[in-house]
Order: structure tokens, then sequence, then C-alpha cells
């Protein structure tokens, strides 16, 4: 698996997409896609809190998928999703990646101070290696979703 989750690789990805890219697979638009990756982001510092959604006997085998070599599955969903595109938050997509590169510089001046754990609403409390582990797949599979990586 590609290591993404660096802010260089980001931002040189995200410099290349266009706002109206067609996705490869799924239904979210450029700017759906950043404003994803940016919530996620923001839940992994506790910005938003997550109430857990998997049951504690499959949590075991979720937390292993974060530290294999597996890659997200082409039609995972976010539990906090529904079917419908959430509404934009951002006015335009260049403002969404604005945003999200601040976010991730915050993401990782954050724990570089911080040993605090924030809840995955699927994979339960994670610290920040292991947020680390998820945004890296989580980034790849929407860069992908893209044509990014």
């Amino acid at each position: 698996m590609v290591d993404i989750l660096n802010v260089v690789c980001v931002e040189n990805a995200l410099d290349v997409l266009q706002g109206n890219q067609q996705a490869i697979f799924g239904k979210f638009t450029p700017q759906h896609m950043v404003e994803h990756l940016l919530f996620t982001l923001e839940i992994s510092v506790g910005k938003y809190k997550q109430e857990l959604v998997s049951k504690e006997e499959q949590r075991e085998a979720l937390r292993a998928f974060l530290y294999s070599e597996k890659e997200l599955r082409f039609g995972a969903k976010a539990p906090f999703l529904t079917d419908e595109l959430p509404p934009l938050v951002y006015s335009n997509l260049e403002e969404a990646i604005m945003k999200l590169k601040e976010t991730l510089t915050h993401f990782f001046d954050y724990y570089e101070h911080s040993t605090d754990q924030h809840t995955h609403p699927v994979f339960g409390l994670l610290n920040r290696e292991e947020w680390i582990m998820f945004h890296n797949k989580h980034f790849t599979h929407h860069f992908k979703q893209f044509g990014l990586v």
C-alpha cells in the first residue's frame, strides 16, 4: 500500500483534482470526496464525537484490518452516509481543498503533542498511529476513486 498520508503527497494529488472530474466508482463528486476526507480528519482530532456502530465481537477483526496491508474495498460505505449525497459545506472545490490541507496539517500538529484517542464509528477508540493507518487507507481509497494514485 502506498504511504499517501503525508502533506506533500496529499497536496500533490489534490492539485490535479478537477471539479468536473468523474469518479471511477461511487457517487461522490470531487468536492464531496474532499469534504468527506475532511470530515473524517476532524473526527480523528475530536471535533465530532462518533458512536460505535460495530459489534463488540467484530471489533478485533476490524482492528486487525487496520494493521494489515489490505485496502478498503470498493463499495465500502461510512456508517454515517446515506444513499443520498450529503449537502456540500464549502462554496467550491478550491475552498474545500484548502480546508482539507489545513486540517491535515492540524492533525499532525495535534498528535505531535497529544496522546488523545478518539472513536472511529467502526474501529472504535483509535490512537495517533491507528488514525494514521486508517487515514492512509481512506485517502488511498478515495484518491483511487478519482485516479489520483
